[in-house]
Protein backbone atom coordinates (compact mmCIF):
# COMPACT_ATOMS: atom_id res chain seq x y z
CA UNK A 1 0.00 0.00 0.00
CA UNK A 2 1.64 3.88 -0.68
CA UNK A 3 0.63 6.57 0.92
CA UNK A 4 -1.35 8.42 -2.45
CA UNK A 5 -3.52 5.09 -2.82
CA UNK A 6 -4.56 5.52 1.39
CA UNK A 7 -7.03 8.39 2.69
CA UNK A 8 -5.38 10.23 5.58
CA UNK A 9 -8.53 11.12 6.87
CA UNK A 10 -11.94 9.24 7.99
CA UNK A 11 -14.45 10.67 9.51
CA UNK A 12 -16.22 9.06 12.35
CA UNK A 13 -19.62 9.40 13.22
CA UNK A 14 -18.87 12.59 15.02
CA UNK A 15 -17.58 14.11 12.45
CA UNK A 16 -14.06 14.44 13.75
CA UNK A 17 -10.83 12.85 11.70
CA UNK A 18 -9.11 9.91 12.11
CA UNK A 19 -5.76 9.00 10.81
CA UNK A 20 -5.95 5.29 11.58
CA UNK A 21 -4.62 4.66 8.04
CA UNK A 22 -2.23 7.20 8.19
CA UNK A 23 -0.94 6.18 11.67
CA UNK A 24 -0.65 2.27 10.06
CA UNK A 25 0.92 3.57 7.03
CA UNK A 26 3.57 4.87 8.90
CA UNK A 27 4.00 2.27 11.35
CA UNK A 28 3.94 -0.33 8.46
CA UNK A 29 6.34 1.62 6.38
CA UNK A 30 8.63 1.74 9.81
CA UNK A 31 8.73 -2.38 10.56
CA UNK A 32 9.81 -2.60 6.98
CA UNK A 33 12.96 -0.31 6.93
CA UNK A 34 13.90 0.02 10.48
CA UNK A 35 14.19 -4.25 11.55
CA UNK A 36 17.65 -3.86 11.23
CA UNK A 37 18.33 -7.03 13.84
CA UNK A 38 16.09 -9.08 10.97
CA UNK A 39 14.31 -10.27 14.03
CA UNK A 40 10.90 -10.39 11.35
CA UNK A 41 10.40 -12.99 9.18
CA UNK A 42 7.10 -11.81 7.82
CA UNK A 43 5.45 -8.27 7.68
CA UNK A 44 1.78 -8.32 6.87
CA UNK A 45 -0.21 -5.87 4.79
CA UNK A 46 -2.69 -3.61 6.45
CA UNK A 47 -5.82 -4.82 7.13
CA UNK A 48 -9.05 -3.28 7.59
CA UNK A 49 -11.98 -3.87 10.37
CA UNK A 50 -14.78 -5.52 8.27
CA UNK A 51 -18.06 -6.96 8.81
CA UNK A 52 -18.57 -10.64 7.50
CA UNK A 53 -20.49 -8.94 4.42
CA UNK A 54 -17.67 -6.67 3.74
CA UNK A 55 -18.36 -3.53 4.75
CA UNK A 56 -16.33 -1.09 6.69
CA UNK A 57 -17.25 -1.69 10.35
CA UNK A 58 -14.65 0.81 11.69
CA UNK A 59 -11.35 2.63 11.28
CA UNK A 60 -9.44 0.33 13.36
CA UNK A 61 -6.43 -1.19 11.32
CA UNK A 62 -4.54 -4.18 12.08
CA UNK A 63 -0.93 -5.14 11.11
CA UNK A 64 0.17 -9.34 11.52
CA UNK A 65 3.52 -10.03 11.63
CA UNK A 66 5.96 -13.02 12.80
CA UNK A 67 9.27 -13.50 13.92
CA UNK A 68 12.37 -15.66 13.07
CA UNK A 69 11.21 -18.07 15.95
CA UNK A 70 7.41 -17.91 14.46
CA UNK A 71 6.01 -16.14 17.51
CA UNK A 72 3.25 -14.04 16.22
CA UNK A 73 1.73 -10.45 17.01
CA UNK A 74 -0.95 -8.33 15.83
CA UNK A 75 -0.73 -4.57 16.16
CA UNK A 76 -3.71 -2.53 16.11
CA UNK A 77 -4.11 0.74 15.56
CA UNK A 78 -7.44 2.31 16.65
CA UNK A 79 -9.54 5.28 17.95
CA UNK A 80 -9.59 5.71 21.39
CA UNK A 81 -13.22 6.38 22.65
Amino acid sequence: MKLNEIKKEKIDSCGLIAYCDYIAFIIHQGLKTNDFEGLLSKIGNINLDLTELGSLRSTTKFIKLEDLQGKKYLITIAEEI
